[in-house]
C-alpha cells in the first residue's frame, strides 16, 4: 500500500504480497482482489479483475509484451508462480525491484515506459517451492490456512479500503 501512496520509495526496495495456501477456499483470490482494487481506484472486489496479469506478459518474455504494470498501480498475478520458476527467478528479482520497463512497438523502437512494479500473488504452493533464497525480501508471504468467516464481498472491500486509506509509508 505504502509503495503506492508514496513515489519517492526506491523500487529496489519493492514488496511483493504473497498469499498462499494448499488448502482451497480460504479467501487468497479475494483479499488479493479487493486490494488490488482498492489501490487502483476501484469501488467493488471484481475491478481487481482488469488489472489481473499474465505471468509471461508481466516478465516480458517477448520484447512486445505490455504488462499491466504500465497501466495500474498495482497488479494482481492469480495462481501466476509456475512450478518452475526457479529457471528464470533471478528475472523475476529484477522485474520487481525495477521502474519502469521497455517495450518494443511492432515495426518501430523499443521505448522505456516508468511503471512501477507492485504485484500482489495468489498460489496453491509455499514459497519455498520457487524461491531459491531464504532470505528473500521481496516477498512477505502470507499462509492463509483458514475458512474465512462469512461476509459480503462488499463487506471486505471496505475493511481493505479503510486499511488502504490509513496505511502511512514509515518516515
Amino acid at each position: 500500500v505504502c509503495q503506492v501512496k508514496d513515489e519517492t520509495i526506491d523500487p529496489a526496495n519493492n514488496k511483493s504480497l504473497y498469499f498462499w495456501s494448499k488448502n482451497q477456499r480460504t479467501g487468497k483470490t479475494t483479499v488479493a482482489k479487493a486490494i488490488t482494487a482498492v489501490l487502483n481506484g476501484g469501488s467493488k472486489i471484481a475491478d481487481g479483475d482488469e488489472a489481473k496479469g499474465i505471468f509471461n506478459i508481466e516478465m516480458q518474455f517477448s520484447k512486445h509484451d505490455k504488462p499491466k504494470a504500465i497501466s495500474y498501480n498495482s497488479v494482481f498475478m492469480e495462481e501466476a508462480m509456475p512450478n518452475d520458476t526457479k529457471k528464470v527467478y533471478d528475472k523475476v528479482k529484477e522485474m520487481l525491484t525495477s521502474r519502469g520497463c521497455c517495450v518494443e512497438i511492432k515495426f518501430g523502437a523499443q521505448i522505456h515506459i516508468d511503471c512501477r512494479r507492485n504485484y500482489i500473488w495468489t498460489s496453491n504452493h509455499v514459497i519455498s517451492d520457487f524461491i531459491r533464497d531464504d532470505r528473500e525480501r521481496r516477498f512477505i508471504a502470507i499462509h492463509q490456512t483458514d475458512v474465512p468467516e462469512k461476509i459480503s464481498h462488499e463487506e471486505i472491500f471496505n475493511i481493505w479500503k479503510i486499511f488502504c486509506q490509513n496505511a502511512t509509508p514509515r518516515l
